[in-house]
């Protein structure tokens, strides 16, 4: 029988932990537990081959990261959290459109975190059928820190969450995300860059693809039309890939359109993860079948994997009632470092008041490489 056939009520001495922990999708995680570990646990529950991810830890540069399918993904670690809440929160970013992580909540209090991995649409399906899954199994962007948060803040995350309400995260330390610093450091060069001339400089320059400078009407042309305008107003926000042609993780020379969310709600500059959430369960609605309808358009559109769409609002109910925008943008090679996208998560130059065009922030504004 499925675990959660057997969730019947809130009671936690009533709660199948017995089934649980034999269930193929769950694993553990302890204070003392390593990345590799981690990572392995993971791979295991997810169902991937045990070698798809493994951990590298740089000495020179004091910095960890997960080495994924030939992409390099830095987990960075913020004042005050726990290394294992960091390696969680790195996996489920690099699994973001596959798979989610969910923590079970209120039965097992003590140095041992559960979590149970599944996909996006397994989790949707599992809440419709009983509920109660909501309030057992918290998403991670709810939790301030897996080992460091006390019983009851976990406790108090999981009431937010089976309330439909946006997390409520508290700061882990005073100091500010290097997510945030990073995105700050991006906006002083840029300005810098902006205060020698109005103009966009040659370096950024967009060179309009033949085949493209053929469509008069295409709607990819405005990026190339309103370069001007997004240089001069354009702001420097977090962008998270909903849907991206495979190609564009390998090195290549053609440049390519994809799907984003992004907000101008200066909460996601720390904390990015809500972002990676909301693109991975909207790519969940590609091909559903009777989708609610406030979804419907979104499913029409990461269905059919050439429809463009500008600046698309969406629902303020999966986005925790903050304004976040669905957008298409074309990937230039030349603005990623090695030609390639290496991770879901870029700077992205906006100007939804001014302009319908967007792009990824030319690395050469970057402070560091967000990937190697």
């Amino acid at each position: 029988m499925h675990p959660f056939d057997k969730i019947t009520n809130r009671d936690t001495a009533a709660f199948p932990f017995k089934l649980l922990t034999s269930y193929s999708r769950l694993f553990m995680v302890d204070w003392r537990e390593s990345e590799d570990w981690i990572a392995k646990g993971f791979l295991r529950a997810a169902g991937l081959p045990a070698n798809e991810t493994t951990w590298n830890w740089d000495e020179a540069a004091g910095l960890g990261s997960f080495v994924s399918r030939g992409r390099n993904f830095p987990v960075h670690r913020l004042d005050g959290q726990s290394a294992q809440h960091a390696a969680v929160s790195a996996l489920q970013e690099i699994y973001a459109g596959s798979h989610s992580i969910r923590y079970l909540n209120h039965v097992a209090p003590g140095d041992t975190a559960y979590f149970v991995v599944e996909t996006p649409g397994t989790w949707s399906t599992l809440e419709a059928a009983n509920p109660l899954v909501r309030w057992f199994f918290t998403p991670l962007e709810y939790l301030t820190d897996i080992v460091e948060s006390s019983f009851e803040d976990l406790g108090e995350a999981a009431r937010l969450y089976e309330a439909g309400r946006a997390p409520q995260r508290k700061p882990v330390a005073a100091a500010e995300s290097g997510e945030k610093v990073f995105l700050d450091q991006c906006r002083l060069r840029l300005d810098a860059e902006r205060a020698k001339s109005p103009s966009v400089p040659a370096a950024d320059r967009l060179r309009i693809p033949a085949p493209l400078a053929r469509l008069a009407s295409h709607p990819l042309r405005a990026v190339y039309d309103e370069q001007p305008v997004l240089f001069k107003h354009g702001q420097i926000v977090w962008a998270h890939v909903v849907q991206a042609n495979t190609q564009l993780y390998q090195m290549g020379e053609m440049d390519q359109p994809a799907a984003f969310v992004f907000s101008l709600d200066p909460s996601f500059d720390a904390h990015w993860q809500s972002l990676a959430t909301l693109a991975a369960n909207l790519f969940a609605l590609k091909g559903a079948a009777n989708p609610d309808p406030a979804d419907a358009e979104f499913a029409r559109i990461i269905t059919s994997e050439t429809e463009m769409v500008f600046n698309l609002s969406v629902p303020r109910q999966r986005a925790g009632n903050k304004e976040v925008f669905f957008t298409t943008a074309m990937v230039h090679r030349n603005h990623l470092p090695n030609w390639m996208l290496g991770a879901n998560l870029v700077p992205f130059l906006v100007a939804p008041e001014k302009t319908r065009a967007s792009m990824i922030l030319p690395h050469r504004y970057w402070p560091y490489k967000l990937w190697a």
